[in-house]
């Protein structure tokens, strides 16, 4: 699995069936419209909002086998960002990649 794009990222956890995520998305969810869109079903897990931040940090899962699904979600998610308003949303997820690399070098 390659995961070039870093708007979201793979959680290490043993599973046969399920593939675990975390990603950055607004208040209004827009990456709900690109999931149904892209016909992936997502479970989603806990989330997280820091005050004065525009973006919540979510937990999902998604089966195995619909990963190219999600990834092509994923792959329209910087364009709907900037179409809704969010114009530092990539930056901001290039920020959180560069310190989870720091955190996580392997």
């Amino acid at each position: 699995m390659n995961n070039e794009n870093r708007y979201y990222w793979k959680i290490s956890r043993i599973s046969l069936f399920f593939f675990y995520f975390v990603f950055f998305d607004t208040k209004e969810y827009l990456a709900d419209r690109l999931f149904i869109r892209h016909k992936v079903r997502v479970w989603f897990g806990k989330e997280y909002v820091k005050k004065d931040c525009p973006f919540v940090l979510i937990f999902c899962k998604i089966r195995k086998k619909d990963y190219e699904f999600f990834a092509a979600a994923f792959d329209e998610m910087e364009r709907t960002m900037l179409l809704k308003g969010y114009s530092d949303y990539s930056d901001f997820c290039a920020e959180m990649d560069g310190m989870i690399r720091r955190l996580n070098p392997a």
